[in-house]
């Protein structure tokens, strides 16, 4: 998909041009091709008006870049073309609609949840500084005594997995721990997937989150969470990528008394009582077979599904072998 956005003509893209130059080189509008991810925008200065575009960055907004001439609303021609271009904005908004979320949390806004029994609130909200996730664990202890997880094991993964796709990143490298509250900023920020309907889609969503176990496990640990609500996905449906790596826990380890998150099968998911790496390829395998498993219709495709959907206790195969299936390249 491409976004679009309006200019008048190619004349007023030149730096340097007079007011009289630009008004004399307008004539027919013309529509400039952007590539996909810039926010049509504009500025406003008394009677001033100039229409943007911000491309998007990785986990920062990119500098604004005009897509149409300076237009000077005392003018009858500037306001007529003001409002043609703002028609075509708004038809571009129409068209990439069905790409929206549907939800939206404000810029600002904190969305917050206390646990049932362990007591300790989960925060976040969207940064208005940069392009990020602001995610909050208070208190800490209580949310450690609860999963496990330990904070310097955490900041370790974080780091490790710092330059690997298919699973999120920690803007300064690592989370902080301040006054017994867990902080992390998040990039990137993506959309929460909908029904997936081609096979190209399925495995698209298979090779983004299998790159991101791959990343985990290599590091020495398992995420024990994967489920569809910490999938998410760029805009496009291109790249898949893991969140909530705050469940994350050494590889290999017995959890918790009374920890056991969504989804776990019991007697399936823990090998001898312990969560492995073939856990959480098991764990993916059932939620890859829930949301994809009827849009498989090649062969290499549905024997990938088989060697994901192996049981922990008899799987041999690692999350980076499974990226080398015939099904993947």
């Amino acid at each position: 998909m491409e976004s679009y956005g309006i200019h008048m003509d190619g004349g007023c893209w030149q730096s340097g041009r007079t007011r009289r130059q630009t008004c004399k080189r307008r004539s027919q509008p013309c529509t400039r091709k952007l590539p996909f991810g810039r926010r049509c925008t504009m500025e406003t200065a008394g009677n001033l008006l100039q229409f943007y575009c911000i491309a998007k960055g990785d986990g920062v907004a990119g500098l604004p870049r005009d897509v149409s001439p300076v237009l000077d609303l005392t003018y009858t021609n500037d306001r007529a073309w003001a409002v043609i271009t703002a028609v075509k904005f708004y038809q571009l908004l129409r068209a990439q609609c069905s790409r929206y979320p549907y939800y939206v949390l404000r810029a600002g806004d904190e969305l917050c949840a206390r646990h049932d029994t362990a007591g300790f609130k989960r925060s976040i909200f969207f940064r208005t500084d940069i392009l990020a996730v602001h995610k909050r664990v208070y208190p800490w202890s209580d949310y450690e005594e609860w999963s496990g997880v330990c904070f310097k094991d955490l900041q370790e993964l974080y780091r490790a997995t710092a330059n690997c796709q298919g699973v999120v990143h920690a803007v300064q490298g690592a989370p902080t721990l301040v006054a017994d509250k867990y902080s992390v900023d998040l990039v990137p920020v993506g959309l929460q997937p909908t029904v997936l309907s081609t096979e190209e889609e399925a495995r698209c969503m298979a090779g983004g989150l299998l790159q991101g176990l791959a990343a985990i496990h290599e590091a020495g640990f398992v995420h024990r969470d994967v489920r569809w609500d910490n999938f998410v996905c760029s805009p496009e449906g291109r790249r898949w990528f893991l969140i909530d790596l705050e469940t994350c826990a050494r590889a290999n380890q017995q959890p918790k008394d009374g920890f056991q998150l969504f989804g776990w099968q019991s007697d399936i998911t823990l090998v001898e009582g312990r969560y492995t790496c073939a856990s959480d390829l098991y764990q993916l395998g059932l939620v890859f077979n829930a949301k994809c498993g009827s849009l498989l219709e090649s062969e290499a495709g549905k024997e990938f599904l088989n060697a994901i959907l192996t049981q922990p206790i008899d799987q041999r195969l690692s999350a980076v072998e499974l990226l080398r299936h015939e099904w993947l390249r």
